[in-house]
C-alpha cells in the first residue's frame, strides 16, 4: 500500500522522546535515493557536526512534506545537545506534489550554525513549494549559497531515481514495538 504522512524516510533522531541518551555526533548522510516516503524524507535531531550531501530526494505524494529537516523533532532536553554545525550540500530535490512543503528546513532558533550550499531544487508546475521552499529559522546562523531552484523536473533524473526503488521487503524494528512495514530497498 501507499505511505501515509506519518511515514518518514531517513531519520536519525532521539525517537524515544529523550528517554535514552541517543545522539548523533559526526553524522554523514550521503549518496542516498529517497523516493515518496511520508512528510519528512531526510532528517536528524540531537546531531552535531553533520553532513547531508549528494542525496536525490523525490516527493510525489499528494500531501505536504519537507525534503531535508534539521532538527526533525523537538530538542528541548536538559541532558542532550541540540543540533549544530550542520552542512547540507549538493543534494537534488524533486518536488512533484501540490502538497505544501519545504525543500530544506533548518534550525530551531537556538543560535546553531547551518550551511546550505549547492543544492538543486526542481519543482513541477503547480508545486506546493513556495519559492524554492527553503525555511531557515531567524534565531540561527544560516549560510546559504549557490542553491538553485528550477521550475521543471529533469525527466532523466526522475527516471533514474524511480528505477532505484525496485524491491520492497518487510522490515521489523529490533525492539518489536511496531508491526512490520514496507521499506523500499535500493540496489
Amino acid at each position: 500500500g501507499a505511505v501515509t504522512r506519518s511515514c518518514w524516510g531517513i531519520a536519525l533522531d532521539n525517537g524515544h522522546g529523550g528517554a535514552d541518551l541517543e545522539q548523533f555526533p559526526s553524522l554523514i548522510i550521503r549518496g542516498n535515493t529517497v523516493v515518496n516516503t511520508g512528510n519528512m524524507l531526510i532528517g536528524c535531531a540531537v546531531c552535531r557536526d553533520v553532513t547531508i550531501e549528494d542525496n536525490v530526494i523525490v516527493h510525489q505524494n499528494a500531501f505536504a512534506a519537507s525534503a531535508i529537516v534539521v532538527p526533525d523533532r523537538n530538542e528541548n532536553y536538559a541532558i542532550l545537545p541540540k543540533s549544530n554545525r550542520v552542512v547540507v550540500r549538493n543534494n537534488s530535490i524533486l518536488f512533484d506534489s501540490t502538497g505544501k512543503g519545504a525543500s530544506i528546513r533548518l534550525g530551531s532558533g537556538d543560535g546553531a550554525i547551518y550551511t546550505s550550499k549547492g543544492n538543486s531544487v526542481y519543482k513541477s508546475a503547480g508545486s506546493g513549494l513556495s519559492g524554492c521552499g527553503e525555511a531557515y529559522n531567524t534565531g540561527d546562523e544560516v549560510n546559504a549559497s549557490d542553491n538553485v531552484c528550477l521550475e521543471s523536473i529533469p525527466q532523466a533524473l526522475l527516471d533514474s531515481a524511480l528505477a532505484k526503488t525496485v524491491l520492497t521487503r518487510k522490515h521489523q524494528r529490533r525492539d518489536g514495538l511496531n508491526p512490520p512495514h514496507d521499506v523500499s530497498i535500493l540496489e
